[in-house]
């Protein structure tokens, strides 16, 4: 079994679900697997070193703000909806949850990040149809009945 923080960052590497490490001190990135940086069109060599903040990731600044006080407040933070800033400045949407660790000595945060941008879309687009069809049903002037093909029911 590897130990230590060499195995943790391995496995951090090897995840499927973007995780990042945050030393708490001063909110550097100290760790960041692919699946994370590649979502954002980044590599984890540009943001490890950096914080949130110099690669300009949240797009609401108060989200940052919010996320660490549910994580001071709660010592965790879990599945809060964030929506970040791309590399090439689309927007896109995880549920980021975070929980103390240490990690080359140092107080860190884990962060897990889930990509949610396509079900998010897929969402809106279903509401915006089942509005488009109410409205139809509202507005026809004739009347409208459903019938399921099948069964030939009303």
């Amino acid at each position: 079994m590897v130990g230590g923080d060499a195995g943790l960052a391995a496995i951090i590497r090897a995840a499927l679900i973007g995780i990042v490490v945050v030393r708490r001190s001063d909110g550097m990135l100290v760790e960041a697997n692919a699946t994370f940086t590649s979502a954002l069109g980044w590599s984890p060599d540009e943001v490890i070193g950096r914080t949130t903040v110099e690669i300009d990731l949240y797009v609401d600044p108060g989200t940052r703000k919010r996320l660490y006080d549910t994580f001071e407040r709660d010592g965790k933070v879990v599945r809060m909806e964030v929506i970040v800033r791309t590399r090439s400045g689309t927007h896109a949407t995880f549920l980021l949850s975070m929980h103390p660790l240490t990690f080359g000595g140092q107080p860190c945060a884990v962060a897990l990040w889930e990509d949610v941008t396509e079900i998010r879309r897929v969402d809106a687009a279903l509401q915006q149809s089942e509005e488009q069809l109410r409205a139809m049903f509202e507005l026809a002037s004739v009347g409208i009945t459903q019938i399921e093909i099948p069964s030939h029911r009303y």
